[in-house]
């Protein structure tokens, strides 16, 4: 596969060629980071010094390897594009001589990547981009790596920004997002233990502090969710 080829049913998502082994390509979000945000790799052994980042190319940024942004549920984000299904029909007929036809169609499956949005969906022409591909920030036009996404009836839109440690929405015809403190992870985001733990793990490597597993069920409602990192952050940091 070519260096930026599409290789998931999330558009986001594209190849890049690993350094240490250029035949090899590793599919994730296109998006994540800005050329400016990019450091190069350690040039004798092609490594990056954070784990959640690897060594590619990215030609695009600069002409040696850097270290991208490679979350841990990167394969939940850029889930592989189906494989296609074939189908033969085998019919015999006899008459003087007998003979055989065969006959083979193919059919490419698609299916959506956001549940609620049908694959057959187009944007509309005079759309405006309002948010993503600006990096990391607490601006509502940032979003870093987001791990979910629901639209609701009213055409408002509900992200999961992970790696900004947020919920963010957008209403119709709207500049500007707005963080939302009554969201549900679960059930408006749609988002199921394993993106509860994944955005747990973040916040626990942000805040460096654990988390208790007995704890996960304060933390599925955004409010509920601020209230207890600043009391977990108050006590970590004991009386003044």
């Amino acid at each position: 596969m070519s260096q930026y080829d599409r290789c998931s049913r999330n558009s986001a998502c594209a190849c890049f060629h690993v350094a240490s082994t250029p035949d090899t390509g590793i599919c994730t979000d296109q998006f994540a980071a800005t050329c400016s945000e990019l450091v190069p790799c350690e040039k004798s052994t092609n490594l990056c010094n954070r784990s959640d980042h690897q060594c590619v190319r990215h030609p695009q940024c600069q002409d040696s390897p850097v270290c991208y942004p490679i979350p841990t549920f990167n394969q939940q984000f850029c889930p592989p594009t189906l494989p296609t299904s074939t189908s033969t029909s085998t019919s015999t007929s006899t008459s003087t001589s007998t003979s055989t036809s065969t006959s083979t169609s193919t059919t490419t499956i698609q299916q959506s990547v956001i549940p609620n949005i049908t694959v057959n969906a187009t944007s509309a022409r005079n759309g405006v981009t309002v948010a993503g591909g600006k990096g990391s920030g607490n601006a509502t036009n940032q979003l870093h790596l987001p791990s979910g996404l629901v639209v609701d009836d009213d055409q408002t839109v509900v992200i999961a920004d992970t790696w900004n440690h947020r919920i963010i929405q957008w209403k119709k015809d709207d500049t500007n997002g707005q963080i939302t403190l009554s969201t549900n992870l679960m059930k408006d985001l749609g988002l199921d233990s394993l993106d509860l733990v994944e955005i747990i793990v973040a916040l626990e490597n942000e805040f460096g502090f654990e988390i208790p597993d007995n704890e996960y069920d304060k933390l599925y409602i955004v409010k509920s969710m601020v209230d207890y990192l600043v009391n977990k952050m108050n006590i970590v940091a004991g009386p003044k």
